[in-house]
């Protein structure tokens, strides 16, 4: 039977679930990841933790379903955790999680740059990347990844792909489906910021090393992801303007849909694209 997976990547733990085409649950996992630490107030998890907690949900699946019949995997993961790495993917700086605060001193400096987006906040994908850079400056290429495109790139063995909802946080315009030009006045050295697609959008294969490792199908296909709190909006079948959904994992997150973009930086409201 054809399945599809959904890997959830949480601040405490990774959660599998296996669907049938008409959406039946067929199986699922879950496995702790370590908890975060904190070296000098950087709250931080090591990326490899969470490949292997993904590769652990997977031998459960696969203990309990034949995993023959996969057609396509999507992830979504916390909003914010961010890390950099090289063009071979190599982490080159530590991972700061998304309520790492240490990155607020630059605000003031990203806010007389940027309009008034989520990018400016605080605890924003942009003021870690920017922060990273600044603290560990790369040598050479590098590219800017927050915690769902990383462990979709270690799927597919290419870096540099995200997705409307991930990429919020680090600058992407859901309007315009762009990278606005008052970025370039933010010095990211040779920083890549990555190729955003819509979420759900099909990416690439399973890298052929992977799939064999994972005794997965060579013709599985990687999707573009989400953010938590949009996968849970999403999975609650919200989706009329006034409906909200709270979310209560590590944090308590309220969505609510509408028909127009709403963003106060003040007030910490910011708006995702749902759809075209």
């Amino acid at each position: 039977m054809d399945s599809f997976l959904g890997l959830d990547i949480g601040t405490s733990g990774v959660r599998a679930t296996l669907i049938s085409d008409n959406g039946q649950i067929l199986a699922s996992s879950s496995t702790t990841l370590p908890v975060s630490f904190s070296k000098q107030k950087m709250l931080s998890q090591q990326p490899e933790d969470w490949w292997q907690a993904v590769l652990d949900c997977l031998e459960q699946l696969s203990s309990q379903y034949d995993l023959a019949g996969l057609q396509a995997i999507s992830i979504d993961g916390t909003s914010g955790t961010t890390l950099l790495t090289d063009v071979q993917n190599r982490p080159v700086s530590p991972v700061l999680m998304y309520n790492d605060v240490r990155p607020a001193e630059l605000v003031k400096e990203l806010c007389g740059i940027a309009p008034a987006v989520p990018a400016c906040s605080r605890t924003s994908a942009l003021a870690k990347a920017v922060w990273l850079f600044q603290n560990y400056t790369p040598v050479g290429g590098y590219f800017i990844q927050q915690q769902t495109d990383w462990v979709l790139s270690q799927f597919t063995g290419s870096p540099g792909i995200s997705d409307w909802n991930n990429a919020l946080k680090l600058g992407f315009d859901p309007e315009t489906l762009t990278w606005p030009e008052w970025l370039t006045a933010i010095d990211m050295g040779k920083g890549q910021f990555p190729h955003v697609l819509p979420p759900g959008m099909p990416v690439a294969d399973i890298s052929p090393r992977v799939a064999r490792q994972l005794g997965l199908p060579e013709s599985t296909r990687l999707h573009a992801g989400t953010t938590d709190s949009i996968a849970a909006f999403l999975a609650s079948g919200a989706g009329q303007p006034g409906e909200a959904v709270t979310s209560l994992g590590s944090t308590l997150v309220l969505k609510l849909c509408t028909h127009k973009s709403i963003n106060s930086n003040t007030h910490g409201i910011y708006s995702h694209r749902l759809d075209q």
